[in-house]
């Protein structure tokens, strides 16, 4: 991802993870494949009210006449995800992207990248799980694994965990891809499979509950599980369907 001036780790995440990886005006894919089938990131990170004090900066007229406070130029609320051809279009026609149409562009966008996360957390199958799993299986292993399958109150670990209700939303939906989880797992010819995918999904989670909690956390999970995959809406929806499964069964997340 693209940390230009000082975006915090944190920030970026969000931004991309809130976008899908989709520019918030044509919704393109930002990470784009190449002949060879890796993954390059064209995203750019604007501003909606500008950085820095050039008076003749897109939008800076709307700092003063929107009350917007400029400590929080570099902050989440303040940016938005493009990709160059949108990025270089809102700058160029200011008069045509008020500050205050783009904070509602990338509203309606993050509304629209999460409807069809969830649609597509519906339609997910076999050969999603099968991408996902095998990318995670093939990272070394080489510790005891101990299945503790303890099952609590879905919604009690949600409220513990202080989690929004938008990735609330995402869980359940995931959830109700348990059973699918479940039977992919089982089905596989390699008996140790589904606990090096568990492994996997654990060390992922114990060094980033060091650095992050509740929203953050899950997007810090999804970031990593879909590393060089975040061209795709199913790929996605597979990460957010292994989440939720192992949230279910309380290997991640706090019981």
């Amino acid at each position: 991802m693209v940390n230009a001036r000082s975006y915090s780790d944190k920030t970026v995440k969000l931004l991309y993870g809130k976008a899908r990886g989709c520019c918030s005006k044509c919704r393109v894919n930002v990470f784009i494949s190449s002949e060879t089938g890796t993954s390059q990131n064209i995203g750019e990170i604007a501003h909606i009210y500008p950085f820095g004090n050039d008076q003749k900066a897109p939008r800076f007229n709307e700092i003063a006449l929107d009350g917007f406070d400029p400590s929080k130029k570099d902050e989440y609320e303040n940016l938005i995800l493009l990709c160059p051809t949108c990025h270089k279009e809102i700058d160029k026609f200011p008069q045509d992207y008020p500050a205050k149409k783009l904070l509602k562009m990338k509203a309606e966008h993050e509304e629209w990248g999460q409807r069809r996360l969830m649609e597509e957390t519906a339609n997910i199958g076999f050969s999603e799980l099968d991408s996902l799993c095998n990318t995670l299986v093939q990272q070394p292993t080489l510790t005891e694994i101990t299945n503790n399958f303890q099952i609590i109150e879905v919604i009690q670990k949600i409220e513990k965990n202080n989690l929004s209700d938008e990735k609330k939303n995402l869980l359940k939906m995931g959830l109700s891809q348990a059973n699918l989880v479940h039977e992919f797992l089982n089905n596989q010819v390699n008996v140790v499979f589904s606990e090096k995918v568990l492994y996997q999904i654990k060390k992922l989670y114990n060094e980033l509950c060091l650095i992050y909690q509740g929203d953050d956390l899950y997007d810090a999970l999804m970031d990593k599980i879909n590393a060089g995959h975040n061209n795709s809406f199913s790929r996605q929806a597979a990460g957010n369907v292994i989440i939720s499964y192992f949230f279910h069964i309380c290997e991640i997340f706090k019981k």
